[in-house]
């Protein structure tokens, strides 16, 4: 009897939800989309929390779950420009998780949420042998101006709204106990402790329908790149020759000996990526700077079927996928973390 892993993520997807659910409007999009009336619709995800990189470099503090568990969902809301309702929560817990914990497990929640502007809204709390969380996040948009993972257009140039590397270079930091300013450090640790959902950066991009195509940046830009290449039948050209790196995200860079390239490939930044006509360019990067947010332009979309290319230090072809698909080898949940770091700073560019 086959396994989930003889098929992969995005073939139990094709092979096994699209014949089920694929008529609905929304299929593939980060949340399922539920009309209320002309102007107004309900976006609704959930998604549980794996282990944070916080606890695998030694922050062990439930705080740092809650707010992950927090992130991970309203991300979702997000990236389709919904001003976030509220959250659901369900928590397994121990016998023996001490009363702090549990705590400091809320208070991270609670934390990340009121950063958002939004709350807990009630949930679920249940005893085990073991310890799971998950949320369910809902949100409130307008159907015709949500982004969707559908709407590149040949021309359209491919950005990414948010950090750029700061979580890997934060990651390689702390497991190679670098040397940086308090100020260095605070700033290249925020994406690993408490990464922030684009909640502003979308509902903005709704408002003003700024993207052509667009999800949050939850597995890694590669496969956020590979996703809309392929939903929208196009291929995407990436160039980061563009990107102003992070005056810290440099300097980790230089001492790790890393090309920063590869910190910003990885998963763990938050980002929004997509596509946005090329007209529309410097109102997306100015309506972005009046909330604090970086615009990189990384590409253009050209015709084709799906293919991500490469082009990067005079050398171009098609890019390599760094990519932890689910039930598959790549996974990192599979392979173990430090196989991933390996592959994501070792591995050529290049397939």
């Amino acid at each position: 009897m086959k396994d989930l892993t003889s098929l992969g993520e995005r073939s139990i997807i094709e092979t096994l939800l699209v014949p089920r659910y694929g008529n609905q409007d929304d299929f593939g999009d980060d949340c399922c989309v539920i009309p209320l009336n002309k102007t107004k619709c309900l976006v609704a995800t959930i998604d549980p929390c794996p282990k944070p990189m916080s606890w695998i470099l030694g922050y062990n503090d439930y705080y740092y779950f809650g707010w992950l568990l927090a992130t991970i969902n309203l991300s979702d809301i997000a990236a389709m420009g919904a001003q976030p309702l509220g959250l659901l929560t369900s928590y397994i817990m121990e016998n023996e998780t001490s009363v702090e914990n549990f705590k400091r497990l809320l208070d991270g929640m609670d934390a990340a949420c009121n950063q958002a502007g939004t709350t807990v809204l009630g949930g679920n709390l249940k005893e085990a042998k073991f310890f799971s969380c998950e949320a369910s996040a809902f949100g409130i948009g307008n159907p015709n101006k949500l982004i969707r993972r559908k709407g590149a257009k040949v021309g359209d140039a491919i950005v990414v709204i948010g950090d750029l590397g700061f979580f890997w270079s934060g990651v390689l930091y702390s497991k190679n106990k670098l040397q940086l300013s308090k100020i260095e450090s605070d700033k290249i640790l925020m994406n690993v402790l408490t990464p922030r959902a684009k909640i502003k950066e979308g509902i903005i991009i709704s408002k003003d329908c700024l993207l052509s195509s667009g999800m949050d940046n939850s597995d890694g830009l590669y496969p956020s790149f590979k996703e809309l290449a392929t939903q929208n039948s196009v291929d995407f050209m990436i160039d980061f020759s563009q990107v102003n790196w992070d005056p810290t995200v440099l300097k980790i860079s230089k001492k790790l000996k890393i090309d920063p390239i590869r910190f910003g490939l990885g998963w763990g930044d938050w980002q929004l990526v997509g596509t946005v006509p090329t007209e529309k360019l410097i109102k997306l990067t100015e309506t972005m700077a009046t909330v604090g947010t970086t615009v990189n332009i990384v590409g253009k979309v050209e015709s084709g079927t799906g293919s991500v290319h490469l082009s990067h230090l005079g050398r171009k072809g098609i890019m390599t996928p760094f990519d932890s698909e689910r039930f598959s080898h790549n996974s990192w949940f599979t392979i173990g973390i430090d196989s991933y770091i390996k592959d994501l700073l070792e591995k050529s560019l290049f397939v």
